[in-house]
C-alpha cells in the first residue's frame, strides 16, 4: 500500500477494470468523454507477467499489463483515467502513445507526455522527464521496458498467428499446441491451460476480443502461477461477425435500427436476411428498457425507442457454431 493516494486509486482501478474484463453480449459506443474507458467486452490485463526469471519482476508486468493514462486535472491527478491494453502482438506502440490516443478522443489538447512506473504497471502523465515522475509519486520507467515489450509482443503474434490457423481449434488441442508454442519459444516453467470456469463452447482462444473490436491477450497471463489460460467459446468466424472491427455484422444494425423507425417484426426480418447472408441462423429475444435508464442517443436508437420503433439492443453466440442470440427492444 502506498502513502501516495492516486497510486493507491491506479491500483484500484486496475482491479475494477479486471472485474469488467470478461466480453458483454454486445458493443458498447465509445464515450468521448474523458475518464475510465471501458472497452464492451473489452479485456484488460490484472496481475499478468512473464516469469521472474525471463525478464524479471515489474518490468515484466509492465510489458503486459494495462496503461493507465492520466490528464493531470486535480493536484494528485487523480480526477480522471484511462486505462487501456497494449496493442497484441505490438511493440512499436509506446504507452506514450497510446495514451496520447486516448486523450484525444476525450477532446484533451496535445502535451507533452512522460511514461513512469508503478509496481507492476505503466502510468503515463502529463511531463517531459522522469524527474516529472518522480514529482508525482511514481518511479521513472524501467530502461529495460521496451526490450521486455518486444519479447511478449513476439509470443502473442505467434499464439494470434497459431488461432488464425483454423476456425475453430478444440480447446485441449489449442492448449497442447500452445504449450508446444511456449517451450519452443524458451517460457520455461509455463504451462497451457483450459480454465473451464471461462466461457462455454467448443472451441478454444487465448485471444479476446475488446470493445473496440480489436484481439487482446490481456487476463490470458498468469504470472504467479506462469500459465498461459485457453478459454472456451464459438468459432473464430462467428466471434469476428459478432465482434471485430472489421467484419462486425452487429454494428451496421445498431446504426441501422436507429436510423429506421422498424417494426419488431420488420427489424428481426431485416436481422435475419444480413445474418443468413453470411452463412448464420438468428434467433430473437424481445424485450423492453428497464424503467429508470435510457439508451446512448448518439446513433438515434434512444430516439426511435421513443417512438415506438424496434431497435437492437445487442447480441451473442448461440447454443452452437451458426446460431446468434440477438435482443431487441420494443417499447410497451
Amino acid at each position: 500500500m502506498s502513502d501516495i493516494p492516486f497510486v493507491n486509486q491506479l491500483g484500484d482501478e486496475l482491479e475494477r477494470a479486471a472485474e469488467r474484463a470478461l466480453p458483454r453480449p454486445q458493443r458498447q459506443r465509445r464515450r468521448r468523454r474523458l475518464g475510465l474507458f471501458a472497452l464492451a467486452g473489452a479485456l484488460l490485463v490484472s496481475g499478468s507477467a512473464l516469469a521472474a526469471g525471463l525478464l524479471g519482476g515489474d518490468v515484466a508486468k509492465q510489458a503486459t499489463n494495462a496503461v493507465a493514462c492520466y490528464d493531470g486535472a486535480g493536484e494528485d491527478f487523480s480526477r480522471s483515467v484511462a486505462v487501456v491494453p497494449p496493442e497484441a502482438g505490438s511493440a512499436s506502440v509506446s504507452p506514450v502513445e497510446l495514451c496520447r490516443r486516448e486523450l484525444a478522443l476525450a477532446g484533451e489538447p496535445d502535451r507533452a507526455l512522460v511514461a513512469c512506473g508503478t509496481e507492476g504497471s505503466v502510468a503515463v502523465i502529463p511531463g517531459r522527464r522522469p524527474s516529472d515522475c518522480t514529482a508525482a509519486g511514481f518511479a521513472p520507467l524501467d530502461r529495460a521496458y521496451g526490450s521486455a515489450r518486444e519479447r511478449v509482443a513476439a509470443l502473442e503474434q505467434r499464439i494470434l498467428a497459431l488461432e488464425r490457423s483454423s476456425d475453430c481449434i478444440a480447446p485441449a488441442e489449442l492448449a497442447r499446441r500452445v504449450q508446444r508454442l511456449l517451450e519452443r519459444s524458451g517460457w520455461i516453467g509455463w504451462t497451457a491451460n483450459v480454465n473451464r470456469g471461462l466461457g462455454d463452447g467448443p472451441c478454444g482462444s487465448v485471444s479476446t476480443l475488446g470493445g473496440d473490436g480489436r484481439r487482446y491477450l490481456a487476463g490470458s497471463l498468469d504470472a504467479d502461477a506462469r500459465r498461459v489460460f485457453i478459454s472456451r467459446g464459438v468459432s473464430r468466424r462467428t466471434t469476428d461477425l459478432l465482434y471485430s472491427a472489421e467484419r462486425s455484422l452487429l454494428a451496421p444494425l445498431f446504426a441501422e435500427s436507429g436510423a429506421t423507425c422498424f417494426s419488431y417484426g420488420g427489424l428481426a426480418s431485416r436481422a435475419r436476411e444480413v445474418f443468413a447472408a453470411n452463412g448464420l441462423t438468428v434467433r430473437v429475444t424481445r424485450s423492453s428498457v428497464p424503467r429508470g435508464t435510457a439508451l446512448d442517443d448518439e446513433d438515434g436508437r434512444w430516439s426511435r425507442y421513443q417512438d415506438g420503433c424496434a431497435v437492437l439492443a445487442g447480441g451473442g453466440p448461440g447454443d452452437d457454431l451458426d446460431t446468434v442470440v440477438l435482443e431487441l427492444f420494443v417499447k410497451e
